[in-house]
């Protein structure tokens, strides 16, 4: 079931993809979208691309220059798609700074930064190079450092290797802010000055030798590889949970289907619409009557599932809340919402033990005549509005307020 939905999702996204929007075009009319419109606007004097355009953006292999109204220029010579800096390539700064590696997204992700006279300053794993929140490019020295080894400016040719880089003291983790004679912003490292290790340092705990280091760094990535196992289990765990349950209701609405059918073959004049109700919890088979929605708590406050919105109608007046019996021939048994009001209408309903508490829920649409399936063993809430996609809970009621919205003509 899950492996059919998720299937359904992915030819359905695939089938909505839409392409970034270009904020500026360049003069032989190709689109660049790495930046936001507003940036550009503010910051860019003029762009170009000598490579090939598809579907109005920049794509392929080709030359992009950007020219910023405060007289700096950037060269990137290498891929591009649809409109933005991705793939492999080179980024020169008008200082001869070179960013040389893969790029996603206009961001270096994996490479070498270089400075001008060719003396390398990292190579590894970046974490972000975009500009700051006031516009202003970032350098490649003041850019956070992911994961590899950080050259120092120094005529020792001081350098941390195997590093990993704290990027939480900040929005930019660069040189500037890591410190190599404390250690700080290094989490993981080797302090190398003049061709001497000064220090090996794994989470702020300093190791004499070459091979304590490698098992401090080889305990250190158990500890995470265990983390994440943990996060495995608990998210299998969940998908489980989830694909029982969508099974459960498959067959709960194949039953009530069923059970509608042979209701429909044995009917021999028409009879009253039941009122909708309410399954005590505590006596499965009492009906009460419910408020615009209701739980099978049993409960009569009024305020429990009431509407509040004006222009949309709650359709408590034909909808219901049914048991369904055990089939001597294909077993099980549950619940269905079931819709009796002639028109299509929105039902949602939540679960109180995991949902309804953290404003979460389920809604469908169900046409005349059909019905949902609902955990026959779960306490519920639930409401119903006439017309599809009117359905909503108020955020913050818990599932205790609906909102029914007039349908869109």
């Amino acid at each position: 079931m899950t492996r059919i939905i998720t299937l359904l999702l992915a030819l359905f996204l695939a089938g909505c993809e839409t392409l970034p929007t270009a904020t500026y075009t360049t003069a032989n009319g190709c689109g660049i979208a790495q930046w936001t419109k507003d940036w550009v606007e503010a910051n860019v004097s003029s762009m170009t691309w000598d490579g090939a355009c598809s579907s109005g953006l920049a794509n392929g292999t080709g030359k992009h220059e950007v020219l910023l109204k405060n007289g700096r220029r950037k060269t990137y010579v290498g891929k591009m798609a649809d409109g933005m800096i991705t793939g492999d390539g080179e980024l020169t700064f008008e200082n001869g700074l070179k960013a040389q590696g893969s790029f996603l997204w206009s961001s270096l992700t994996y490479g070498k930064v270089i400075r001008g006279d060719g003396k390398v300053l990292f190579d590894g794993l970046m974490a972000h190079n975009d500009p700051d929140a006031n516009g202003r490019m970032i350098e490649f020295k003041d850019q956070r450092y992911g994961k590899g080894t950080l050259y120092f400016n120094d005529a020792a040719d001081s350098r941390i290797e195997e590093g990993v880089f704290d990027l939480s003291a900040g929005l930019y983790t660069g040189i500037g802010s890591i410190d190599p004679t404390t250690g700080k912003g290094i989490i993981v490292g080797r302090y190398v000055r003049g061709g001497n290790v000064v220090y090996r340092m794994v989470e702020k705990r300093f190791y004499p030798t070459e091979t304590a280091f490698q098992e401090a760094q080889l305990q250190r990535l158990n500890r995470i590889l265990a983390q994440l196992e943990q996060s495995n289990r608990v998210q299998t765990a969940a998908l489980k949970e989830q694909s029982d349950r969508e099974t459960s209701e498959a067959i709960g609405q194949f039953l009530g289907t069923l059970g509608q059918m042979q209701a429909g073959q044995s009917a021999q004049r028409p009879v009253a619409v039941p009122p909708p109700q309410t399954i005590s919890s505590n006596s499965p088979t009492a009906n009460r009557p419910s408020s615009t929605g209701g739980s099978n708590s049993g409960s009569s406050n009024s305020d429990r599932s009431r509407v509040i919105a004006a222009d949309g109608r709650s359709a408590k007046g034909c909808v219901v809340l049914r048991t369904i019996a055990k089939d001597s021939n294909m077993g099980g048994g549950g619940r269905v919402i079931a819709n009796n009001c002639g028109e299509t209408i929105e039902i949602g309903w939540c679960y109180v033990d995991n949902e309804c508490g953290r404003d979460s829920g389920n809604q469908w649409n169900i046409r005349a005549g059909g019905s949902w399936p609902v955990s026959a063993s779960r306490e519920i809430m639930w409401g119903a509005c006439y017309g599809p996609d009117t359905f909503s809970f108020e955020r913050g009621s818990k599932g205790t307020r609906v909102i029914c919205r007039a349908p869109l003509r």
